[in-house]
């Protein structure tokens, strides 16, 4: 390995833990949860053996898209606490070994902000340039472009009599980052929080912040005007772009041992390595959006791990992720939650913290919380799937089939509140939550899970502990022992003349095994399994239904 890739890190290192605070636990009797309800289960993620917490946005918000519309960089919103707060909250996780990531939302701010309340006056004010506005066109929007929430991209502004661009929500209005000005002032808030202690920054949109010059329209598509078209030719990857990160890094994080990883589409594996070669100084790590677009496939899973495996070696460290608040629950799509739960939530688990790169996980995945049902569209609370569900009714499709679509990907069904135990509102409140708690908190919580040794929280806790004691599942090499398009997959960690060999059922089958000649081949010894059961090895002849094995290779010689 070269230099520059072999650089041991802390974020290497990491498991990182997602927290999306409005969900987490309210310790102020509002139904919503603090920054405080943070800081009481900071020594809960020490136990579990958390590294890095990345939490979701709790800057001041008029919260339209939950804290992603941010109507000021500086100061932190009051439903989640104060600044005092949030600094206790880094001396906390600073004691527990614990770093701290803030979301960067810069793509767009609230339309609340001082600033485009300021360029929405008239086209000449120190704030009129730092929104993308436009003129009419034959008297309709600048261009076709759709916006991810529903709608056009495009909406107008009577007292500017233009209209502006806002790539998601109208209450999100796009930055203008050709304005030297606005890198300016973003650039001072992101070195006010490493100053407090901030560990680095999930940089949300990472490579949209560039649209493309003219705005072009996008290419007419029949079967989906809502969805991003062609969106890496007109708003992703955009000349600027590669010059802001490397400035973003080298000026202000890397003096701080900060990290920077990206939110980032319409990538492939060899494009990836624009932003992430660890030569550029650019962005060091990007979410793996692949893995959580592949539907459940496992097929496309593992071929997404081979081949981002085999283009990042040497070159660039990966990511492995399934979840994030705006995705479904992980075993709900990947898993069996009607007849393996358990099973198949660790066997998914085991595949994430063994995988190449350094893991993420959201809130709830360590005890194998599940999606939600939704039978009502007002019981929908998420803007972009309000908007997708207004958008696609007023194009004539029937509403019924709508909801059961969106049920499934709605991005509630991850913002549901933290199931900490069977108490009434699962333990996260006193009061009845912003969020409808997911009916199964009875059955599925940590205090329950924390008592049965072989709950999936405490076989995460294994996990987690086996990848923070051996840098081999860590720094080590990865080989597919078989070939990707079998249900039954297995791949090998090693580092110098330690060697770990992990196999995998994803199914709710049982499976022949017997193409694992490199385990019969080898001396190797059993020391982690979602199954309470000794394996000779000699033996095997099949797996289980989501079954998961961790084998250790004796080292020659050793008995």
């Amino acid at each position: 390995m070269n230099d520059c890739y072999n650089k041991k890190t802390w974020w290497k290192e990491s498991v990182f833990y997602q927290i999306y605070p409005l969900s987490f636990l309210d310790t102020t009797n509002t139904g919503k949860g603090d920054i405080k309800g943070i800081i009481k289960k900071i020594p809960y993620l020490e136990e579990l053996g958390i590294g890095a917490i990345w939490i979701s946005p709790i800057y001041t918000s008029p919260m339209f898209d939950n804290g992603y519309d941010i109507s000021d960089y500086n100061s932190i919103n009051p439903l989640f606490g104060t600044m005092e707060d949030f600094i206790k909250l880094i001396k906390t996780c600073r004691k527990a070994n614990i770093k701290i990531i803030m979301d960067l939302v810069i793509n767009h701010t609230s339309s609340e902000h001082p600033w485009f309340k300021k360029s929405c006056e008239n086209s000449n004010n120190s704030k009129s340039d730092y929104y993308l506005w436009h003129d009419a066109k034959n008297g309709k929007e600048p261009n076709n472009w759709a916006a991810d929430f529903g709608g056009s991209a495009w909406t107008w502004n009577e007292s500017r009599q233009q209209y502006y661009l806002h790539l998601f929500s109208k209450h999100q209005p796009d930055l203008n980052w050709h304005n030297p000005n606005v890198k300016k002032e973003i650039f001072s808030s992101i070195k006010k929080w490493l100053e407090l202690g901030v560990n680095g920054f999930r940089m949300d949109m990472g490579n949209f912040l560039f649209k493309a010059k003219g705005y072009p329209d996008a290419p007419h598509n029949k079967n989906d005007l809502r969805k991003f078209i062609h969106g890496e030719n007109l708003y992703a990857n955009q000349p600027g772009i590669h010059n802001l990160l490397h400035e973003l890094k080298e000026e202000l994080l890397e003096p701080y041992d900060a990290m920077l990883f990206g939110e980032m589409y319409f990538l492939t594996p060899k494009s990836s390595l624009d932003y992430t070669s660890c030569k550029k100084h650019e962005v060091d790590l990007i979410y793996q959006y692949p893995i959580m677009d592949a539907r459940g496939d496992w097929n496309k899973v593992k071929k997404h791990i081979r081949n981002y495996a085999n283009a990042f070696q040497d070159k660039a460290w990966n990511t492995t992720t399934f979840s994030n608040h705006d995705s479904p629950r992980s075993v709900s799509i990947y898993g069996d939650t009607s007849n393996y739960h358990k099973e198949s939530a660790k066997c998914i688990m085991t595949f994430l913290l063994t995988s190449p790169g350094t893991p993420f996980f959201l809130q709830g995945e360590e005890i194998g919380m599940t999606n939600t049902s939704v039978s009502d569209a007002n019981e929908l609370t998420d803007i972009k799937m309000k908007g997708v569900y207004n958008d696609r009714i007023s194009r004539g499709e029937n509403p019924d089939m709508v909801l059961k679509d969106l049920s499934w990907w709605n991005r509630d069904n991850a913002r549901t509140p933290m199931q900490w135990s069977d108490k009434k509102y699962a333990g996260f409140s006193v009061v009845n939550p912003w969020l409808k708690v997911n009916p199964n908190y009875t059955d599925i919580n940590v205090e329950k899970q924390q008592n049965n040794p072989n709950s999936i929280l405490n076989y995460t806790k294994k996990l987690i502990n086996l990848r923070n004691s051996t840098e081999t599942l860590i720094y080590g090499t990865f080989r597919v022992l078989c070939p990707d398009d079998w249900t039954v997959y297995g791949f090998s960690r090693k580092l110098n003349d330690e060697e770990y060999i992990i196999v995998f059922n994803f199914s709710s089958n049982d499976n022949n095994i017997q193409a694992f000649q490199e385990i019969k081949n080898n001396s190797s010894t059993l020391i982690l399994s979602n199954y309470s059961v000794e394996y000779d090895v000699i033996d095997i002849l099949y797996m289980k239904p989501w079954e998961t094995r961790i084998y250790k290779v004796k080292k020659h010689g050793e008995l």
